[in-house]
């Protein structure tokens, strides 16, 4: 499971450099991606909301919290994909908002 995590957390740390580099916004970088991807199965695409990246952001059975400018990972919050519909980040956006500590779930939730 720690090595999944890793893998999970390598893959979209490249993303958010990425983002972060080109400054290309969450569809653009979709489509970059989906473009880059051919089609293979198990691809990274990113969800997104608006221009700007979801809170969460899922790869293989692992979601994470992350920023919406640029994907970056927010500190340690992830859960399994299986219980990615009552979870918001919330709690995590903010304290990264913020750059105040909060009393964040392990999940990024309140």
């Amino acid at each position: 499971m720690a090595f999944q995590s890793v893998c999970v957390f390598t893959a979209l740390s490249l993303l958010a450099l990425a983002a972060s580099v080109l400054s290309i916004s969450c569809p653009e970088t979709k489509e970059k991606f989906e473009k880059d991807c051919e089609g293979r199965v198990g691809c990274y695409l990113p969800t997104c909301e608006g221009d700007e990246f979801a809170a969460i952001q899922c790869l293989g059975s692992r979601c994470l919290c992350v920023t919406a400018a640029d994907n970056a990972r927010i500190g340690d919050y992830e859960f399994e994909i299986g219980v990615k519909g009552d979870k918001d980040c919330a709690c995590a956006r903010e304290e990264d908002s913020t750059k105040e500590s909060k009393d964040c779930k392990d999940d990024g939730g309140y």
